[in-house]
């Protein structure tokens, strides 16, 4: 395993167990051989893999009952006494030691006959570090004493491993204070921009669209342009955006204003404006396109088909089925052998991320959707649809989250229409493999029963091309369920069903 990137989303569900296993060490991940905070040696090195943790803006997770190289050691029911590991108990052990609050997040999993406990521990709601208030001491076999660490001393994850704050540190750790400091600048931009389009409303009616507003302030100013039936400043809008993407540092904030963008003219069907919806689209198209093949290229394309993810979701809530074609079916050249041309844009940027060492391949592609939901846990501009009350918190998510399930139903459909429509290569990788197949039972139900679904995802694709794209993603899906550890186990009726009815060999 190399050094991957993690998506740290506060998930301490069994799926993202799965995820984080593929991983190596590294600042937000740390593996423990064995769960034990009994007193001394033990409970001291928690504290301190702990509190360094929660310095980092994110926090990050620790995994105990793993060997180094990510492996499951652990025989289940070794540890007797798992209350003794729930948040509440951990977070009072590391409180004697610090001056502040360290929030922890708990879950035991049982993998085959072994036991993990999956821990999350929070970043700091104030982005500054935590100083230890006391000596770490114990007395080893012979009595003597030993100090873990001293009063005062601030410590962070630095690779696998937890260093004294030094200089180099300081712009990482204070990233989250930094970004509450800034959000509190921008609240008073904000409201002298609104002083300074005062005109341009009085004037025009419609409020501009300026780049540095506020998520949900842009938001409400496509809205006022939508419901007055003015088209002009949102097409230029998209147009200056395609541009910020690919030329800009801050590319992540045109990126999150023209998927707003979007996914407010999809969300707002009365408005029949999806003429703009597909421009818009084509400009972000079009910025994945101008990428080359350097890392911070594949770090681009990720955010955008991240993104993609982010609307497809959407359009899944929202039964547009004949909008997931205008998001996948979009064919584009590897900019690595120029001869060869993926059926989607979506799988070009999941191979790029790959070979670029963002995450692991195949076994990896999994994250695309984690990196989605976190993205709209953070941003609620971007669930427009899905307000924060109806939303599980990530510890405590079940079958039930509409973010999760959507954006795997939206990849079983991507994989769906790229198997039975592409006139390119069939090379859609399904994604919610690494999640369980209940999630996306809904989808797969629908489209196996519904003509009218089947009509509008794949108005050309006869019965039988429909039953055989269904089996055949379900067969992928299984097999790197299996490879991977995650909960396939085969066709749904409804799809075994349809297999049958068109008259096309069950190889599932």
């Amino acid at each position: 395993m190399g050094w991957l990137m993690i998506v740290v989303d506060q998930r301490t569900d069994s799926e993202k167990l799965l995820e984080l296993l593929h991983l190596a060490e590294q600042e937000q991940l740390d593996y423990k051989s064995e769960s034990n905070v009994e007193k001394g040696k033990h409970r001291l090195d928690f504290v301190k893999d702990a509190v360094a943790m929660s310095n980092r803006p994110d926090g990050g997770y620790i995994l105990m009952g793993v060997t180094d190289d990510g492996h499951p050691c652990q025989r289940r029911g070794t540890c007797d006494r798992r209350k003794d590991f729930d948040g509440a108990n951990l977070g009072s052990i590391i409180r004697a030691y610090v001056d502040g609050e360290v929030r922890v997040v708990t879950q035991w999993h049982e993998l085959d006959d072994h036991e993990v406990l999956l821990i999350y521990v929070h970043g700091h709601r104030d982005g500054l570090p935590l100083p230890m208030t006391s000596i770490g001491q114990f007395k080893d076999s012979e009595g003597r004493d030993r100090v873990v660490f001293h009063e005062g001393q601030i410590y962070v994850r630095e690779g696998a491993g937890n260093v004294p704050l030094r200089h180099a540190h300081w712009s990482a750790v204070l990233a989250a204070h930094d970004e509450l400091v800034r959000a509190s600048a921008t609240a008073t931009i904000e409201g002298v921009l609104r002083q300074l389009t005062l005109p341009t409303v009085a004037t025009t009616g419609l409020p501009p669209l300026v780049m540095d507003m506020e998520l949900e302030t842009f938001g409400e100013a496509v809205a006022r342009n939508l419901e007055a039936d003015k088209d002009i400043a949102l097409r230029q809008f998209a147009r200056q955006a395609e541009q910020e993407i690919t030329a800009s540092e801050g590319f992540t904030d045109a990126l999150d204003r023209l998927t707003l963008l979007i996914l407010l003219i999809l969300q707002s069907i009365y408005f029949e404006r999806d003429d703009v919806a597909r421009v818009a689209l084509n400009h972000l198209f079009r910025s994945h396109q101008r990428l080359g093949t350097s890392r911070a290229d594949a770090q681009v394309r990720l955010e955008i088909i991240t993104r993609i993810y982010v609307l497809g979701s959407l359009v899944v809530r929202l039964e547009r089925w004949d909008w997931i074609r205008e998001l996948v079916l979009r064919p584009i050249n590897s900019p690595d052998y120029p001869d060869f041309v993926y059926s989607s844009w979506i799988r070009q940027g999941q191979v790029m991320a790959s070979r670029s060492g963002l995450f692991p391949e195949d076994a990896g592609t999994g994250m695309m959707i984690s990196l989605a939901r976190a993205l709209m846990q953070r941003e609620p501009p971007l669930r427009p649809d899905v307000s924060s009350s109806s939303l599980p918190e990530p510890e405590h998510l079940d079958d039930r989250d509409i973010l999760l399930n959507s954006l795997c139903q939206f990849d079983l459909l991507y994989c769906v229409v790229v198997a039975a429509d592409s006139k390119e290569k069939w090379d859609a990788y399904p994604a919610c493999s690494a999640f369980k197949q209940e999630r996306v039972a809904s989808a797969a139900n629908l489209l196996a029963r519904d003509s009218n679904v089947q009509q509008s995802l794949l108005p050309t694709a006869t019965e039988a091309e429909i039953a055989t794209a269904l089996r055949d993603v379900f067969e992928v899906a299984q097999k790197e369920s299996f490879r991977t550890g995650g909960g396939w186990w085969g066709l749904p009726v409804s799809v075994e069903n349809l297999v049958t009815r068109a008259g096309i060999a069950r190889s599932v």
